[in-house]
């Protein structure tokens, strides 16, 4: 998965269109998007940041330990709203799964109550 074109058949690091962000001061090889940095609105309504460098370590991964026969899924930072606020993690996408899964760390943090299932 690109995160300048957004293509799934090649990584930044080898995309062909040329340009990176361009949210000021940044200038990272990414597409602007994926930034989402903007001003406070006169409605008093926030918009968000969304840093990408948390999923940068699993992008990376999947650049050098790509071996045949293994399926890579798609890495994106989501940010989870919650009671008290926002939790910034990353997620993996898959078009079909037969269930949703969280980390214990992430369920802390989001202060989920329940049981774990196998």
């Amino acid at each position: 998965f690109c995160n300048l074109c957004f293509r799934a058949n090649h990584i930044v690091r080898i995309c062909r269109l040329m340009g990176s962000c361009t949210v000021e001061r940044c200038g990272r090889r990414h597409h602007t998007f994926l930034h989402a940095k903007q001003k406070e609105q006169s409605n008093g309504v926030n918009d968000v940041y969304v840093n990408t460098r948390p999923c940068r370590g699993i992008e990376r991964e999947h650049e050098q330990g790509a071996t045949p026969n293994v399926v890579a899924l798609t890495v994106v930072p989501v940010l989870l709203k919650h009671n008290e606020g926002t939790v910034q993690t990353c997620a993996f996408l898959d078009s079909g799964p037969n269930a949703s899964l969280i980390s214990h760390n992430l369920v802390d943090k989001l202060e989920f109550e329940g049981e774990p299932k196998t």
